[in-house]
């Protein structure tokens, strides 16, 4: 965002990413990350892997919803503070323009007025991204970009931080916070079993979209809610996590956890 003294970030929360509430029909919102500048503007920061083709509206609801989460009973609407989403997309959202970054405001037409400290959406589009640029030229925008798309070569330390991106602090620091969640066996898990389930709910959801099945549409969203929290509550048995924890992440029963650990142990073991 290039903020300086006095609208640096002064105060960042991390939110719980595990929710298996966030259907592609729910209205819960959940993000990454939500920052405060020095001046009380919210940002909230998200990063999507999987191609969704309404991402955009997607946006726009989540920073409408940061923005009006702002009022508290009896305050008036002077209180209210801008807002900005941002969003990091491994996959083009815009085909038709080429820039990485692009900026959203809110703006009247004729005149180009804008409506300042209200809303402003950011989208960085990774595919369009030119990673073989030489490194000594990179921006400091495009430092960030190399980072987020090399962080699993470089926790595991497949590849060493580039020398000339030295001096700049808060790349080494993201890539130490990204070896500690790498390390904790538990939370990759959980990540791991969510990923698949939503990659599966929303292949089912797409095939009933392209055959023009308006009932098989709703009828696989609604098995996908069912079969999808199982198959995350199976994986995670699978790894060894406690029954009380997978209870928390998908909301199953305490009685069907247990009737699907015990067909984990009934089921035959694999041999060569």
């Amino acid at each position: 965002l290039g903020l300086d003294d006095p609208d640096q970030i002064v105060g960042v929360t991390y939110l719980n990413p595990f929710s298996v509430k966030a259907y592609p029909s729910d209205r819960g919102s959940i993000v990454d990350v939500k920052v405060t500048d020095g001046r009380g503007h919210r940002s909230f920061i998200e990063v999507q892997v999987a191609t969704q083709t309404y991402f955009a509206r997607r946006a726009v609801y989540y920073a409408a919803k940061t923005y009006s989460e702002q009022l508290e009973a009896r305050q008036g609407f002077e209180t209210l503070k801008k807002t900005t989403g941002i969003s990091i997309l491994d996959f083009t959202l815009f085909e038709d323009d080429p820039r990485v970054h692009t900026v959203y405001r809110l703006r009247e037409i004729a005149s180009r007025r804008e409506l300042a400290d209200t809303l402003e959406l950011h989208f960085v589009e990774l595919d369009k991204v030119d990673f073989t640029k030489p490194r000594r030229l990179m921006t400091r925008f495009e430092k960030w970009m190399y980072v987020f798309r090399q962080s699993p070569v470089l926790a595991g330390d497949v590849e060493k931080l580039p020398a000339e991106f030295a001096g700049q602090e808060e790349l080494s620091m993201a890539i130490q916070q990204v070896k500690k969640v790498n390390a904790d066996a538990e939370m990759r898990a959980v990540i791991e079993a969510q990923e698949r389930w939503e990659h599966d709910v929303a292949s089912r959801l797409y095939d009933a979209h392209q055959a023009g099945l308006d009932k098989g549409r709703k009828e696989g969203l609604e098995k996908g809610r069912g079969e999808g929290k199982e198959e995350v509550a199976l994986a995670l048995i699978d790894q060894g996590i406690d029954l009380a924890i997978i209870q928390r992440s998908t909301g199953l029963s305490s009685s069907r956890l247990e009737e699907l650990a015990r067909s984990r142990l009934l089921r035959p073991p694999s041999g060569d």
